[in-house]
C-alpha cells in the first residue's frame, strides 16, 4: 500500500489526520511499515495526550495504551529508543502521567511491564510509616510525586541538551502539572526555550524566580493557567511574577478554583494590558473586588470570566462603589470582548445594566449565574444582539412568568435574532413565551428551558425552529406518545437541516407515563425518520423508588 503513492502524498494524509486529532488512525497508520512509522510517529506523539480520549480508559487495554506511550516517552529521554519521542510532544501533561501511575499502580502486571528494564529506577517507593500505610498486598506504596519530578527532570533535560548540544527542533511548548515543587519549576522553565504555556494545579509556587527564568529563557512564553492560588503570599508573589516577565508578554490568565489574588496581584496584571486577551479569575474574595478596577487599562480582552467565592458577602456598588464604576467603564471600553462570563458575583445585574448598552460592545457569548436582581438589566441584555450563545442561572425570583420583568426579559431574548444557542434551564417560560422565542428566533441550534405543565401543544413550537439539533426540556411535561410520534413524522417530511434532533424530555409526569417500550419505540423512529433520539426521564419515578420496600 504505502509504494502504491509518492510519499509525500502520505506525508499529507498524516498532517491532516494531525490536524483532525485524529490519534488512532495515526497509530494504524504508523503500525503499516518503518517507511510509514517515520512519517505518522511525530505527528502522533505531537498528540499523544489523545489516546486517553481514544480508549476505554477504564479497560485494561487503555490503560496498557497510555502505559506503552509513557514508558517510551520517558526512555526516549535517554536515549533508550529508536526515534526521540520526547522531542515531538508539543504538551508535556505530567498530571495526566500522575493519572496513569495511579491506575497502573494496583495492577500488578501492568506496574511491572511499565518499570521493567530501564525503567527500573523510576519505580520509587514511599516508606511505610503508620500515616502510610503499604498496600493490601503488602506492598510499599508507589512514591508518585518523586516518579513525576524524576520524569520531568529527565524530559526537560533532555530536551535542553538536545537543542543545545545537537541543535535538534523541539516541538515542546506546553507544559502541565499538578504539583511542582518550588525548587523545580525554575530549572524545568530555564530548559524549554520554546515554552508558551504554563498550566500549573498550584499556584502558589509561581513567583519572582520562576518569572526570571521564563524571562531570561523562554522569549514565546504567553499564557499561566493556575487551578487554584491559595496561601498567605500569593498576591506579593503573583505580583512579583507579573512585574518581573516583560511588560504586555502575557496573553492569557487564569484561576478556577480557590484564588487569594489582591491589591497587588491584580495592579501588577495590568502591566499587561495591551497583551492580555482571556482572563479568568474564579473563587475572587470580597477584599479582590475592592481592587478589580486596577484592571480598567485592560481593554483588548476577548475572553473574560469573573466568579466569586461562594462565601462572598458583599454589596460591590456600595461597598466598593469606586472600584465598582471603574470595572463598568473598563467592560465598556473592551470593544474587542467577544465572551463574557460572570458568576455568583455581587451587584452583577447591576454592572450589566450599564456595560451591556455600551455603543461598541458586541458580544458572542453571555454566560450569567445570578445572585441579585436589578429590573434594568433585562431591558439591557436585548442591546447586545450580535449574541450567538446566551446561558442564564438566577435566583431572581422576579422572573416569575406573571411579572413585568419576566415579559421584558422575554421580549429582549426575542431581539438576540443571532442566538445559536440558549440555555435558560432555570427560567420558567410559558408556551407562549416559547412560540415567541420560536417564531423570532430561527437560528437557534440547542434550546434548553423550564416551565410548568406542557404538552403536545408546544411541539408545534418548536418546529419552526428549523436549525435546532438539541432540545432539553426541564419543565414540567404530560407528552403523549402519539403527540411525539407525530412530531417525528413532521420533522421527517421537513427535510430541514434540523435532521439529527435530540430531544431531551427530562421531567415527565407519572400520570403521563412514557413506558420504556414506548420510549424505545419512538427513539427508533426517530432514528429512522431523521438520525435523531427521543430521551425520556420520570424523575417522578425515581423518587417514590426511594421510598418502596
Amino acid at each position: 500500500m504505502s509504494a502504491s503513492l509518492p510519499l509525500d502524498v502520505w506525508l499529507l494524509v498524516c498532517e491532516e489526520l494531525t490536524a483532525s486529532r485524529d490519534f488512532d488512525a495515526l497509530y494504524n497508520f504508523s503500525r503499516v511499515s518503518r517507511t510509514m512509522a517515520n512519517f505518522a510517529l511525530p505527528s502522533l506523539y505531537s498528540i499523544y495526550e489523545l489516546a486517553s480520549a481514544s480508549a476505554d480508559d477504564a479497560s485494561i487495554v487503555g490503560k496498557r495504551k497510555l502505559a506503552i506511550l509513557w514508558r517510551a516517552i520517558i526512555l526516549s529521554s535517554s536515549g533508550k529508543t529508536a526515534f526521540p519521542y520526547c522531542l515531538w510532544m508539543q504538551n508535556l501533561k505530567l498530571g495526566d502521567f500522575k493519572e496513569l501511575l495511579s491506575d497502573i499502580a494496583p495492577n500488578s502486571n501492568l506496574r511491572q511491564h511499565f518499570f521493567q528494564g530501564d525503567m527500573a529506577s523510576y519505580e520509587m517507593m514511599l516508606q511505610s510509616t503508620t500515616a502510610n500505610v503499604a498496600t493490601r498486598r503488602n506492598r510499599p506504596r508507589l512514591d508518585l510525586p518523586g516518579i513525576i519530578t524524576k520524569v520531568g527532570n529527565a524530559i526537560t533535560l533532555y530536551v535542553k541538551e538536545a537543542a543545545d548540544r545537537d541543535n535538534r527542533a523541539v516541538a515542546l511548548t506546553h507544559l502541565e502539572g499538578q504539583s511542582i515543587p518550588l525548587d523545580v519549576l525554575p530549572s524545568w522553565t530555564s530548559r524549554l526555550a520554546t515554552l508558551m504555556s504554563l498550566h500549573i494545579q498550584d499556584g502558589s509556587v509561581i513567583g519572582e524566580e520562576v518569572a526570571k527564568s521564563i524571562r531570561d529563557n523562554c522569549p514565546r512564553f504567553r499564557e499561566l493557567r493556575c487551578f487554584y492560588c491559595n496561601g498567605p503570599t500569593v498576591d506579593k508573589d503573583l505580583a512579583a511574577f507579573f512585574r518581573t516577565i516583560p511588560p504586555n508578554s502575557l496573553k492569557v490568565f487564569s484561576v478556577s478554583s480557590q484564588n487569594h489574588m489582591g491589591k497587588e496581584s491584580l495592579a501588577a496584571l495590568s502591566l499587561h494590558s495591551s497583551s492580555l486577551q482571556r482572563l479568568g479569575l474564579s473563587g475572587l474574595q470580597s477584599s479582590a473586588f475592592e481592587h478589580l478596577g486596577s484592571l480598567r487599562e485592560c481593554v483588548s480582552l476577548e475572553s473574560l470570566e469573573l466568579e466569586a467565592n461562594r462565601g462572598t458577602a458583599m454589596e460591590w456598588e456600595s461597598t466598593y462603589s469606586e472600584s465598582f464604576a471603574d470595572t463598568v467603564a473598563w467592560l465598556s471600553a473592551c470593544t474587542s470582548l467577544t465572551s463574557l462570563k460572570l458568576w455568583h458575583v455581587e451587584c452583577a445585574s447591576s454592572l450589566l445594566k450599564l456595560v451591556l448598552k455600551a455603543p461598541k460592545l458586541r458580544l458572542a457569548s453571555l454566560d450569567l449565574n445570578l445572585i441579585d436582581d436589578n429590573d434594568e438589566f433585562y431591558a439591557s441584555l436585548g442591546k447586545q444582539t450580535t449574541l450567538e450563545g446566551f446561558y442564564l442561572r438566577s435566583n431572581d425570583v422576579m422572573l416569575d412568568a406573571a411579572s413585568p420583568q419576566h415579559a421584558q426579559f422575554i421580549q429582549s431574548v426575542c431581539k438576540l435574532e443571532n442566538l445559536r444557542v440558549l440555555d435558560i434551564m432555570q427560567t420558567t417560560i410559558t408556551d407562549n413565551d416559547l412560540h415567541s422565542l420560536a417564531v423570532a428566533l430561527t437560528n437557534l441550534e440547542e434550546l434548553s428551558f423550564d416551565g410548568d405543565a406542557m404538552g403536545d401543544s408546544i411541539l408545534s413550537s418548536i418546529l419552526l425552529m428549523h436549525n435546532l439539533k438539541n432540545i432539553n426540556i426541564n419543565a414540567s411535561t404530560n407528552f403523549t406518545v402519539e403527540g411525539l410520534l407525530q412530531f417525528i413524522d413532521t420533522v421527517g417530511e421537513m427535510h430541514g437541516s434540523n435532521c439529527g434532533l435530540t430531544l431531551f424530555i427530562m421531567n415527565q409526569a407519572l400520570d403521563a407515563q412514557i413506558f420504556p417500550d414506548e420510549e424505545q419505540f419512538l427513539t427508533n423512529h426517530a432514528h429512522a425518520t431523521f438520525g435523531g433520539k427521543i430521551d425520556i426521564s420520570h424523575p417522578e419515578e425515581e423518587h417514590e423508588s426511594d421510598f418502596s420496600d
